[in-house]
């Protein structure tokens, strides 16, 4: 299998050296300013990364908005990936959900629904977002979440995240390897976010920061507590992802001294359906397993999807979600260098007391 992996990534060698060509022309035309970029008078926020698949953009996401909210109006913008409407769709306006993760996609939905006074929007456009909001005076601050590669709206902040620090190195473009884009062009970030006690030797140190994956509690359809995962220790448990790495998820359930009897893998943002969780609550029954856990953007669709059931129990198994949150080392001095950025904008088009 592994000899089969490496003749099929060195045939796609000269496709990833074409959309590596594309992408270079299309930096190169954003930056002798040939492409049009919208410059937005709300103060703008790219969470992004390098390469492709997860790198925990959504959970720093949520920890950056809910930091920011104390002090300032927050809305989130995203593409809304694998979700079945197009155009703009406002996701919540001020907490006050409008719309399913069918409609909007799993990750904004989860955002949505884990910020009580964050605005949340989905558009494959940006600017459309950012002009949505400027006109209704919706927000002061606006995070792009995956923004990195969307070069046509202006931000005031940029931030990278890799999973693991090696994903710099020993890469390639896609579809050989994950990169997005050359690793060259993380010189338009203004920092860095990794993993615990990795850094990249050439970026300085004052704009990396760290990250640690935290987690204490199962929480249910609604996201209130129902078992601590202390508790859970030794636990038979079964569990599913639809994400990019799920086997990454159930390692981390592992670690947690869970005891994984079985588990399901999906696609990312796959779309489940009713024959998926009613196969995988029999093989709970049969086996006797009382929990059923899945991470928190499966746990939005399975419980809207189940409806009736959303209280997370039917037939003596219980579903619920891991709620994972991330802890951000020194994130006191990020926060404050971003607001910095933040208060500089806003001055600028003196609406810091207009909303």
């Amino acid at each position: 299998m592994k000899l089969l992996s490496v003749l099929i990534r060195l045939l796609l060698l000269p496709v990833s050296l074409l959309y590596g060509l594309v992408t270079e022309i299309r930096n190169l035309l954003f930056h002798l300013k040939w492409l049009p970029v919208y410059h937005s008078k709300l103060a703008v926020i790219s969470v992004g990364n390098l390469t492709a698949g997860g790198t925990g953009k959504t959970p720093f996401t949520i920890w950056l908005a809910g930091q920011l909210a104390n002090e300032y109006q927050v809305a989130v913008v995203s593409r809304g990936y694998h979700r079945k409407s197009k155009g703009l769709k406002v996701v919540a306006n001020r907490g006050q959900i409008l719309a399913s993760p069918e409609e909007v996609g799993d990750e904004p939905f989860l955002i949505a629904r884990k910020l009580k006074n964050v605005t949340v929007l989905v558009a494959e456009k940006r600017k459309q977002a950012l002009q949505w909001l400027e006109q209704n005076r919706a927000a002061q601050v606006v995070i792009l979440d995956d923004g990195f590669q969307h070069r046509h709206v202006h931000r005031d902040v940029e931030i990278i995240l890799f999973k693991r620090a090696w994903q710099f190195y020993f890469n390639f473009m896609l579809p050989t390897g994950s990169w997005r884009e050359f690793p060259w062009h993380i010189r338009r970030a203004h920092f860095v976010v990794l993993p615990e006690k990795q850094q990249l030797p050439f970026i300085r140190p004052q704009n990396q920061f760290q990250v640690k994956a935290r987690s204490q509690m199962l929480v249910d359809c609604y996201f209130k507590p129902i078992k601590a995962l202390q508790e859970m220790k030794g636990e038979p448990v079964a569990v599913f992802a639809g994400i990019a790495q799920p086997g990454l998820f159930f390692k981390q359930l592992n670690d947690l001294e869970l005891k994984v009897a079985r588990s399901f893998s999906f696609k990312d943002h796959h779309h489940f359906s009713k024959k998926d969780i009613e196969k995988m609550f029999d093989v709970c029954r049969q086996e006797k397993i009382k929990y059923l856990l899945c991470t928190e953007k499966d746990l939005v669709k399975v419980c809207n999807l189940l409806q009736e059931e959303s209280s997370g129990k039917m037939e003596e198994v219980t579903l619920a979600a891991v709620d994972y949150y991330w802890q951000v080392l020194d994130g006191e001095r990020l926060v404050s260098q971003i607001k910095k950025a933040i208060d500089k904008k806003l001055k600028k088009y003196y609406i810091n007391d207009s909303i």
